[in-house]
């Protein structure tokens, strides 16, 4: 195997890994995809742990993914850095995003039936292709602004009276 097949090894693992990224920052709305999800896990590691049992090896696996890329990017001085283990895992773990099956995937699931048999309400999924409606004029917070005026100025005439009788 000569270095341009090794390169070619590793050439395949970034662009794989690059689509991952993609994918995770899709979710999360910013540009370090991989990076936000693990810190997602990161935050909700006790949880995590408790309701999905590949928790930690898929966080492991990420962190490792994710290094092998920096190797990558950052000069890794002719050496193959990732190996066809490290292929397999990204190639599955998006799979396993689009299919609903991932670590943060399977702990919101078991959250939500947590919630249910628990008998509170289950949440109503957000629909992020919608924007909310404008807010209409005189809605609650105008009301409790008006309302806090009126009750100011009512102290006030109070104040004012009790001491024009002094």
């Amino acid at each position: 195997m000569g270095v341009n097949d090794l390169q070619m090894s590793d050439v395949e693992f970034f662009e794989e890994y690059k689509r991952l990224d993609r994918l995770c920052a899709d979710m999360f709305s910013c540009q370090n995809g991989v990076s936000a999800y693990i810190e997602q896990m990161e935050s909700e590691a006790f949880q995590g742990r408790r309701h999905v049992p590949a928790w930690d090896a898929d966080y492991k696996m990420l962190k490792h993914v994710r290094w092998v890329r920096n190797q990558i990017a950052h000069d890794s001085g002719g050496y193959l850095m990732s190996g066809p283990k490290d292929l397999q895992d990204v190639l599955e773990y998006r799979q396993r995003i689009l299919l609903g099956t991932d670590a943060l995937a399977l702990l919101k699931k078991a959250t939500r039936e947590d919630s249910t048999e628990k008998g509170q309400q289950k949440p109503i999924p957000l629909d992020f292709g919608e924007t909310p409606p404008p807010p209409v004029p005189g809605a609650s917070g105008d009301v409790l602004r008006t309302c806090v005026g009126v009750l100011i100025g009512i102290g006030i005439l109070a104040v004012l009276m009790l001491l024009a009788n002094y």
